[in-house]
């Protein structure tokens, strides 16, 4: 269960960073 949660966690943060990532790239095309 322990793991479980660890893969949980480990997923919602590449989700987010991919998410901040993307935001990210669409603001400099917004931008340029």
């Amino acid at each position: 269960m322990v793991r479980h949660v660890g893969f949980l966690v480990h997923a919602a943060v590449g989700i987010i960073f991919s998410f901040q990532q993307f935001k990210g790239a669409t603001a400099k095309m917004f931008w340029l």
